[in-house]
């Protein structure tokens, strides 16, 4: 909260509720998962541009880092093998309600895997593999009535 209130040189209002939502939680998800430590790219999370520019061209074009639709919601979250340490936030999880695809493998991120993601009902695509989460979503996973891909092995 420190770094949107004092730090967050793009002062976004607290009235642009979804927006200032989004870029709180992405913080969040960033000092989480030891960004200021441990990320080996950045994708220019914390930056003074729009959270929806936060994102970088990839292997095979793909983007990686915050994805955005034309609205500037977050619709993935594309982060991985970039050294991701430590645990996921949850209830900021609720700040993407349209996120369609959560993208974290081979990083290194350990704990429960946070029960909101299955009260995200447009979630397609979840890959979470080669990390060290615990827990289940299984019990749950029939919420996400359109998820086409779920990857924790």
């Amino acid at each position: 909260l420190v770094w949107i209130s004092k730090e967050d040189r793009l002062n976004v209002s607290i009235t642009d509720e979804k927006h200032f939502l989004q870029r709180y939680a992405l913080a969040v998800l960033f000092h989480s998962t030891s960004g200021l430590i441990s990320w080996t790219n950045r994708s220019g999370f914390l930056s003074d541009r729009n959270e929806c520019e936060w994102n970088i061209l990839g292997e095979g074009e793909q983007r990686q880092g915050v994805i955005c639709d034309d609205e500037k919601e977050v619709v993935g979250i594309h982060l991985e093998s970039i050294n991701l340490t430590g645990t996921l936030p949850g209830p900021e999880l609720m700040a993407f309600p349209q996120l369609i695809s959560l993208q974290l493998a081979s990083n290194q991120l350990h704990g429960p895997i946070p029960n909101e993601l299955t009260a995200l009902s447009f979630l397609k695509r979840i890959s979470l593999r080669d990390n060290s989460l615990s827990g289940s979503i299984i019990d749950n996973v029939g919420m996400l009535g359109i998820l086409e891909s779920l990857d924790l092995a």
